[in-house]
């Protein structure tokens, strides 16, 4: 089962992040270009149907590909 993740942008919103990152800031132009749904179909498959929901794969993407950008 896929998990969802939440982000929190009920609490904080959007301009906490406008605040903090800067627009040509080269994180916000790389979450535009990794499609979420997309990670998230093509690895739907892999998940079972019962048990608690694991993570969601994009999320899990998003943080390996930031581990490799930072080393």
């Amino acid at each position: 089962m896929i998990g969802k993740s939440d982000d929190q942008t009920g609490f904080f919103g959007d301009f906490l992040y406008d605040q903090v990152l800067p627009q040509d800031f080269y994180l916000r132009k790389l979450r535009d270009l990794v499609s979420a749904d997309r990670i998230n179909e093509a690895c739907r498959n892999l998940y079972s149907d019962v048990g608690r929901p694991g993570w969601e794969p994009a999320l899990l993407f998003r943080m390996l590909l930031l581990q490799t950008l930072h080393e």
